[in-house]
């Protein structure tokens, strides 16, 4: 933050002028005054927009001043990721707010970007959705980014640099529904069929068969596999029923209580009950990370170490002396504590390409395991895993083509008795 003590301007035509600049931009502040001194109203006027300044942490802009729209934009961009300063990588959901905020950024700038805010209406932004329409969009992702559109003019109003009669003309343009002007929907997210996971499985590094295979057991979302640790799994009274609360997870930001006064007193945490076949394959896991509870099960640099090993097994030949050195010296490439959400969906299609089926994403795991629970201990049970509060809701996750048989319900009913129970005493 910089900015500069007040300064005379000359005015050959008349009286001289007060400004300063903020951050490289230059504000004025109103009559000098016939002395050396500026006018007390001056002086008061650049008083409080100093202390704005080092408020919010922005540069304060008078409607005076040379703002475009590039200029809010760049603010606002900078305004959010300081609001989200503190979020890690990991807590950032896909469409994340600066993601968002810079994708709107290619959209409204070549159109608009020298204009000044309160010449944009809701005719401009209009034009400006029709273009997202043009380059092929979906639906959901043009009123996301219009709506962020918005947010930016409603922060520029806090900040006076938009009148609030523009942003009240741009909150008119309502988000686009379902079927109206022929706008590019999602695919429904479909069930990854089992043939075409065994096949991927055939072709996949340890680490991520594993990753595989717990996340379609426990029908997960791909964030609660990823960033699985020893210290977010609990044992119970009951061997096969583990419960797994990931420290974060899609719906965390909501997942809070209030007493009376609005106050949060607690954050409800999200539980998943780990099935036998999940046991199985987290035993050696837990077993390894007993040291280490606070690291991640699936690392891909534990990842790329077997791949490595594995491939040196497979050789045929005798590693050359200079290549030895080579790794001795190097460093070598730093890995994440565990995948990112691209690096997972990115090992998942390479490894569906090297089987030859069709590419598929993690998300349909969490269909296919929804499918595999509820025809092996039926729809409710399918629900409480999943998360649902309704079984309506679980079933647009389920294959309507499985059949209806008898099921176990020992393992249904503990579950419930367990997650009971804990409730109870989180409530106490």
């Amino acid at each position: 933050m910089k900015f500069t003590e007040l300064k005379r301007e000359k005015n050959p035509a008349g009286c001289d002028r007060a400004y300063a600049r903020f951050d490289g931009v230059k504000v004025r502040f109103g009559k000098w005054g016939p002395d050396t001194e500026a006018l007390p109203e001056t002086r008061e006027k650049y008083n409080r927009y100093v202390a704005e300044y080092l408020t919010t942490k922005q540069a304060p802009v008078t409607k005076n001043s040379d703002v475009t729209i590039n200029v809010l934009v760049d603010g606002y961009i900078d305004y959010v990721k300081e609001l989200y300063k503190g979020r890690t990588w990991e807590d950032r959901k896909h469409g994340s707010e600066v993601d968002v905020a810079l994708a709107f950024k290619q959209q409204i700038i070549p159109l608009y970007g020298t204009l000044h805010p309160d010449e944009f209406r809701a005719k401009s932004l209009l034009a400006v959705r029709q273009s997202m329409k043009d380059q092929g969009l979906y639906r959901k992702t043009i009123n996301k980014r219009v709506n962020w559109i918005q947010k930016a003019f409603e922060w520029g109003v806090t900040q006076d640099m938009v009148d609030i009669v523009t942003y009240t003309s741009l909150t008119t343009v309502k988000p686009i529904k379902e079927g109206e002007f022929n706008t590019r929907e999602f695919n429904v997210v479909v069930p990854v069929s089992r043939a075409d996971v065994d096949k991927t499985l055939g072709q996949s590094h340890p680490v991520l068969h594993d990753m595989i295979k717990v996340q379609m057991f426990g029908a997960m979302r791909a964030q609660d596999v990823r960033l699985m640790r020893l210290c977010d799994i609990h044992e119970t009274s009951n061997p096969d029923i583990w419960l797994y609360k990931p420290h974060t997870h899609k719906k965390s930001y909501k997942n809070t209580q209030a007493d009376k006064n609005g106050k949060v007193i607690k954050k409800k945490p999200r539980t998943i009950i780990l099935l036998p076949e999940c046991q199985d394959i987290l035993m050696s896991y837990v077993s390894e990370h007993q040291d280490t509870p606070d690291e991640y099960f699936f690392s891909p640099d534990k990842a790329m170490k077997m791949l490595s090993i594995q491939n040196r097994k497979k050789r045929k030949t005798k590693v050359q002396p200079s290549q030895q050195l080579r790794k001795t010296n190097a460093p070598g490439r730093r890995y994440r504590a565990c995948y990112s959400r691209k690096g997972y969906i990115l090992a998942v299609a390479r490894a569906a390409k090297r089987a030859g089926v069709a590419v598929w994403r993690p998300h349909q795991l969490r269909h296919a395991g929804a499918t595999y629970i509820a025809e092996k201990y039926g729809e409710e049970m399918a629900r409480v895993i999943l998360g649902h509060d309704s079984v309506e809701t679980t079933r647009i996750y389920i294959d309507p083509h499985i059949k209806e048989k008898e099921y176990d319900n020992k393992i249904f009913e503990a579950g419930l008795h367990i997650l009971a129970s804990r409730a109870s005493k989180e409530n106490s």
